[in-house]
């Protein structure tokens, strides 16, 4: 089935993916992005994106501001969308 890969969204690009695929980009993806964001950016990813939690909710567990959590998840989400391009394209 050809699904648009999410964090690809807005690139147009289309693939063949079953969802063990899909796992295995987003896994190759993250760790390839991981290294360039601090430990902190990485925990509020995950709290809003992967895990769902409210932006707010993660700022305050956090300590930091909700604009800060809405920036380090902007950032990481493009520097996986970039990855997951290049990946995708076979650049990597």
């Amino acid at each position: 089935v050809a699904v648009v890969v999410p964090f690809v969204h807005g690139t147009g690009l289309k693939h063949e993916i079953t969802p063990e695929d899909y796992a295995r980009l987003y896994i190759q993806v993250k760790r390839a992005v991981r290294k360039r964001f601090r430990e902190a950016g990485w925990r509020a990813f995950e709290s809003v994106y992967e895990q769902g939690i409210d932006t707010r909710e993660t700022a305050a567990a956090m300590g930091i501001s909700a604009n800060s959590v809405y920036i380090y998840g902007c950032r990481i989400f493009s520097a996986m969308r970039e990855e997951a391009q290049r990946v995708l394209a076979g650049e990597a």
